[in-house]
């Protein structure tokens, strides 16, 4: 890492002559275009429920614990930071677009926040890159019981409940009588060292 990564420098602050590019998202579209975006054109918000751009091949690995959630994403006001003009980011959702009024509507959703009014901004560009949802084919069922791999909190579902399944097959295994023998050795053997430690003092 070098020292401009570290400490990229000042930015420009914003300029009422420029135009307003408002980006929608945070994902593969999103990232890829403002990180190539020459900044200092324009004046840029990006707007997104999540603040950070997940690299989603890896997720499988966070699942088993090969790799930790942390390795796996990058933050967007990172990003923005080494921009050559400020770069205003909010986690919120995107309520309303008006094409006609060139508006953007949204409201922050997240568990902890401030006021919950919506905000509306005006724009003179705007980048839709909020992505998709899963597909289910109509599959009935899917929905309530599949589970889905695109977002982190995927990934510890289902790392969660592989856990369980494996402490399940190991109680599986054990006999009643076994577990119940166990506790009753361990707490004879505590009980002792317990009278060995009074007899010491």
């Amino acid at each position: 890492m070098t020292q401009k990564d570290v400490h990229p420098g000042e930015q420009l602050d914003n300029d009422p002559t420029k135009p307003t590019l408002v980006v929608l998202g945070s994902g593969w579209g999103a990232t890829s275009f403002l990180k190539n975006l020459d900044t200092e054109e324009f004046n840029v918000v990006v707007v997104s429920p999540r603040n950070y751009f997940l690299f989603t091949p890896l997720l499988p690995s966070v699942t088993v614990g090969t790799l930790e959630a942390r390795s796996i994403i990058q933050p967007t006001r990172y990003i923005a930071r080494h921009k050559k003009r400020k770069v205003a980011v909010y986690e919120a959702e995107a309520q309303e677009v008006d094409p006609i009024k060139k508006t953007v509507t949204f409201q922050d959703l997240s568990e902890i926040r401030g006021s919950n009014e919506s905000v509306t901004i005006p724009y003179d560009y705007l980048v839709y890159a909020v992505g998709c949802e899963n597909q289910t084919f109509g599959i009935k069922g899917v929905t309530e019981h599949a589970c889905f791999l695109k977002e982190l909190s995927d990934a510890d579902k289902i790392r969660t409940k592989l856990l369980d399944c494996a402490c399940r097959a190991v109680r599986g295994e054990t006999r009643r009588g076994e577990i119940r023998a166990d506790v009753q050795a361990s707490s004879r053997l505590r009980s002792r060292t317990s009278r060995r430690t009074r007899l010491t003092d």
